[in-house]
């Protein structure tokens, strides 16, 4: 079976993509709500070193009551309860992102190597070409999903 796939180019700062790709961050938060459904992020790294420094699998998004994610989420967010609040001041709904699979490339790639030519403000679609190949260069065949990336 072949599963349709989109991607989406996260601008995710310097302490918070190292924790998602240690493992220790478990769920991205935003403030915006994605428009599309989403397989996989892709992780630029702002503040830090401005590349592409992996991709996570989405297992689900949730969007709902900063209250509610916090109460659903609070220790796999990496912010303390104060971070949180701030993060969310004003917002009447958030957007939590749980991560699956995680893909660091072993070489950080610029946008250019993508064929991109801006970092995203938040997060932009990219194309499947993109995903495709980041997960060509980056794991093993035995490794690989299932899922193919739909060609828009």
């Amino acid at each position: 079976m072949v599963v349709e796939s989109h991607a989406v180019l996260m601008s995710i700062r310097k302490p918070f993509s190292s924790a998602i790709l240690e493992g220790r961050k478990l769920v991205e938060l935003r403030r915006v709500p994605l428009r599309r459904h989403v397989s996989h992020v892709i992780i630029y790294e702002s503040g830090g070193t401005g590349q592409i420094v992996g991709v996570f699998e989405v297992k689900r998004i949730v969007e709902d009551r900063p209250s509610r994610i916090w109460k659903i989420y609070n220790g796999n967010t990496g912010l303390t309860r104060k971070e949180f609040d701030a993060y969310y001041r004003g917002k009447y709904s958030g957007v939590a992102i749980e991560v699956g699979r995680v893909l660091r490339l072993d070489t950080p790639l610029s946008l250019f190597d993508l064929s991109l030519d801006r970092p995203p403000q938040s997060f932009q679609y990219v194309c499947a070409s993109v995903l495709r190949h980041l997960l060509d260069i980056g794991l093993p065949n035995e490794e690989r999903p299932v899922s193919t990336p739909r060609m828009d």
